[in-house]
């Protein structure tokens, strides 16, 4: 993860806590692009602009909304996207093939039913 920050990084310089760091990359997160390996979140190096940026407006007084405003006028927001699975997805059954399933679990759900009805069969 080359030019990507851990959280104690990113704080120290964007001279804020690690703790305000913390906060701001979570209330922020669309705005703060990161990645996440097992239990380490790394940050690009960009963001430190982005959180500097986050910590001036707080200081002339501007309400979270304020902020949000800000960042959505001038930061592109990171979308999170899934992995595909490796396995390829499962074709639909035809019908036919459905009603026939249904017809052969119907058949062993009466059996099961008449075997609980004969005397000795439900325990």
């Amino acid at each position: 993860m080359d030019d990507w920050l851990t959280i104690m990084e990113m704080a120290q310089q964007a001279n804020l806590s690690e703790t305000t760091a913390r906060h701001y990359a979570s209330r922020f997160a669309p705005f703060v692009p990161h990645r996440t390996v097992g239990r380490i979140t790394k940050y690009a190096s960009d963001t430190v602009g982005i959180l500097m940026q986050v910590a001036r407006l707080y200081q002339e007084g501007r309400s979270t909304p304020e902020v949000l405003a800000w960042l959505q006028r001038e930061v592109p927001q990171t979308v999170e996207v899934e992995a595909e699975s490796a396995d390829p997805p499962t074709p639909p059954l035809s019908p036919s093939l459905m009603l026939t399933l249904l017809a052969a679990q119907n058949t062993t759900l009466t059996r099961i039913a008449e075997t609980l009805d004969k005397p000795g069969g439900s325990q």
